[in-house]
């Protein structure tokens, strides 16, 4: 980039205030399902019944993962596939007291009644600040490069947080508006397209190059 421009354009916080990782749609279907059935014996068996009829018909949608996610304490939540399992993985950071601690303080730092706005709100204060923000300034001044990232204006913040996520999730897409916006101004299959995030192929290297270590 350094060699076309000056000053950059980042698309962060885009995902935590429109609802774009997997784990915010996890989220939504989860307390979708909660406020539909109530309670956990019969959360169950719906469960059940949808495993075999989605085995049988294609069209029908098997929640068991959403029963599951319903089952993570909830700051745990925040975790988000970061690190070692902290529920199953002695070794996970979170069962430091200091990580609880934090993730305790960040998650009861907001009290919407909806556990998916607090997930996405929960996250500004943790991976967004503590991982990606500070991985896009390193990588930028390591090469003299300016990144704005106009996400983070507070109004449009505050804004994205007043909007229904019935709407930031309709059709079971994630980003909903965020894809419409683009569909008018960009590209007409944005919706059929998958997200690509910028991952380290750490699973590819431990089967090739780091085998043998």
């Amino acid at each position: 980039m350094k060699k076309h421009a000056s000053v950059a354009i980042s698309g962060d916080g885009g995902d935590e205030l429109f609802g774009g990782y997997i784990d915010y749609g996890y989220a939504n279907d989860a307390e979708s399902l909660a406020n539909r059935v109530k309670r956990p014996a019969a959360r169950q068996i719906v469960a059940v019944y949808s495993k075999l009829m989605s085995r049988i018909f294609r069209s029908v949608k098997n929640i068991g993962s959403e029963i599951e996610y319903l089952k993570i304490t909830d700051p745990y939540k925040l975790n988000r596939n970061m690190g070692f399992d902290p529920i199953n993985n002695k070794y996970s950071i979170l069962k430091t007291e200091a990580a609880k601690k934090y993730y305790n303080k960040r998650w009861n730092q907001y009290q919407d009644k909806s556990f998916t706005t607090r997930l996405m709100k929960s996250s500004l204060k943790t991976r967004l600040l503590n991982d990606y923000l500070v991985k896009v300034d390193r990588a930028s001044m390591a090469n003299s490069l300016e990144v704005r990232s106009p996400f983070m204006d507070h109004e449009l913040a505050e804004l994205a947080f007043s909007i229904s996520n019935k709407l930031k999730f309709k059709n079971n897409q994630s980003k909903y508006l965020l894809k419409k916006l683009g569909q008018k101004y960009m590209y007409k299959d944005i919706f059929e397209q998958k997200k690509k995030g910028f991952g380290i192929p750490v699973k590819d290297w431990l089967k090739t190059d780091l085998y043998e270590f």
